[in-house]
């Protein structure tokens, strides 16, 4: 099992409070801001399980402003998938377009039709976004444009541009970020427990991850390998964000 996968379980037999933000939040937007390994796609995809209608585009890797449109509308089908054949055309359209301008008029006219029901809709590794300018300012038309029906979950590793505005205004977007994902020192505990790590050295790992769970994990798992000790002291002198890329 990835270390992913394993922090994903974990977070999820852990409790549900990072979900519970979520469905407490009245926001139509979340922003959902952390870096790797603090649970933002677990706790999207449980509260999408919630949703009888739901979507997911993958901004990874994504390379312009017409890969991004044909991603948000290979999503969008899954919202209506009885108009299959629309959005066969409307990839096509996308594919004859010769200019940005073209693509976004195409992809925002089909974001604005309202799905069916009420749906989740969630943007995956953002991050990809959030680099290019054009990329970027096309999601904050999406984010702008968002019929009620459907909320929206952007999960990034970075900080995004978008902000509230008139079109979306403070209170239907939310922005969750690290210390709220991040585990307390009894989540951490408990999952440390959970885990096998011996009692002595408990603290100093919660100490050293900072409720950063996948961190908190790796260290776990190098206590049961019985080398935690050499891995405290090799990451001593890194930078706090330096020690999940160490660490695996």
């Amino acid at each position: 099992m990835s270390a992913q996968h394993k922090i994903n379980d974990s977070i999820l037999e852990q409790d549900d409070r990072r979900l519970a933000l979520l469905r407490s939040s009245a926001a139509r937007v979340i922003l959902l801001v952390a870096p790797a390994g603090y649970g933002k796609s677990t706790a999207a995809h449980a509260l999408r399980a919630e949703y009888s209608r739901s979507a997911v585009c993958d901004c990874s890797k994504v390379i312009d402003g017409k890969d991004l449109a044909r991603r948000v509308l290979a999503a969008l089908e899954h919202e209506h998938p009885a108009s299959a054949g629309l959005y066969s055309e409307l990839q096509a359209s996308i594919s004859a377009a010769t200019t940005q301008a073209e693509c976004s008029g195409i992809v925002l006219a089909a974001w604005m039709k309202a799905p069916p029901s009420p749906c989740l809709f969630i943007f995956e590794n953002a991050e990809a976004i959030a680099v290019n300018t054009a990329l970027a300012s096309l999601l904050t038309e999406l984010l702008n444009t968002v019929p009620p029906e459907r909320r929206i979950i952007v999960c990034s590793r970075i900080p995004l541009p978008t902000r509230a505005s008139r079109y979306l205004p403070p209170h239907r977007l939310s922005k969750i970020g690290a210390e709220e994902l991040a585990l307390t020192q009894s989540e951490a505990t408990d999952l440390l427990t959970g885990e096998g790590v011996p009692q002595q050295e408990r603290e100093e790992i919660a100490r050293v991850a900072q409720g950063w769970p996948i961190v908190l994990l790796l260290l776990a798992r190098l206590s049961r390998e019985g080398r935690l000790a050499t891995a405290l002291a090799d990451v001593k002198d890194l930078a706090f964000e330096d020690l999940f890329v160490y660490l695996v």
